[in-house]
């Protein structure tokens, strides 16, 4: 990691435990394009598609609680969208497999723009189970369901149910430019790239917070071995892997990354000898 970080390869926060010992953990390179202030183990990152567990855990632990099942059409949850919503699932949308209509991830500044796009379509790209798609809008719909069922934001369910319980006491909804520990990306010529302004609701964490998480996933501390199945599996696309990422059955091996402008990171857990490798890069 050290080669990598001297030849400008990388720049970002490394963790790797095993048999529930963390066994190396480094930082290296900066937390923004000034090159001034040294990353850290508290430097908070956008993890990208990885925060993306956080709606499929919620959903599952509202499933356990009997509030909602998977099989539950959108309509149920009268969100004023348009007829498409009673033919797709939830399990459709944890998967992506549920031809909704697609939220470009550069056009909607906030929610209710997003609300508009799919209040507005009449169309679904696809009929629903038939085919894959890896899209923004199911992960918005599911944080709406979230919030209709508990009665509270997304960002609260989640706070009292996962962040608190596992004291993921540096993991942040949302940060602003300037925020304590957040990190801004930048490119090779150490150049601050453009960040989306989005739909709400993405969570940042530092690289041991992003630790306890998979650990707890592991442990089945928050939803049960079952549950966890269910999301690692995805019964319309096999091949593109579940909502936790891909499971590589021959090597035991799960493995989910994230990407967002200049943000990367990726995790990998063994199974069998219970094997972790986070990484987290700018």
């Amino acid at each position: 990691m050290t080669k990598s970080y001297e030849r400008g390869l990388f720049n970002g926060n490394v963790l790797i435990a095993k048999n529930d010992k963390i066994i190396y953990q480094k930082s290296l390179g900066f937390t923004d394009e000034t090159r001034q202030a040294p990353l850290n183990n508290k430097s908070i990152f956008n993890i990208g598609s990885i925060a993306k567990q956080f709606n499929d855990v919620a959903i599952m632990m509202l499933v356990e609680r009997g509030l909602l099942n998977l099989d539950d059409t959108i309509s149920k949850f009268n969100l004023g969208l348009p007829k498409w919503s009673e033919k797709v699932t939830i399990r459709q949308l944890i998967n992506y497999a549920s031809g909704i209509p697609r939220i470009d991830p550069i056009v909607p500044k906030n929610d209710e723009e997003a609300w508009k796009i799919l209040r507005n379509n009449d169309n679904l790209l696809f009929e629903p189970g038939t085919n894959y798609r890896y899209d923004n809008s199911n992960v918005f719909l599911q944080r709406r369901i979230i919030e209709k069922v508990t009665g509270a934001s997304f960002q609260e369910f989640v706070a009292k149910n996962i962040i608190k319980p596992l004291k993921m006491t540096n993991s942040v909804f949302d940060p602003k430019f300037g925020s304590k520990n957040r990190t801004s990306c930048y490119d090779f010529d150490n150049v601050r790239c453009p960040e989306m302004q989005f739909i709400s609701g993405r969570l940042w964490v530092d690289i041991n917070d992003l630790y306890k998480w998979i650990e707890a996933m592991n442990s089945n501390r928050l939803i049960s071995k079952e549950s966890f199945q269910t999301l690692l599996n995805n019964p319309y696309a096999k091949d593109e892997g579940g909502t936790l990422g891909r499971y590589l059955e021959k090597d035991e091996l799960q493995r989910h990354n994230g990407v967002f402008y200049k943000f990367e990171s990726i995790f990998f857990k063994r199974f069998l000898k219970k094997y972790y490798d986070n990484s987290i890069v700018q």
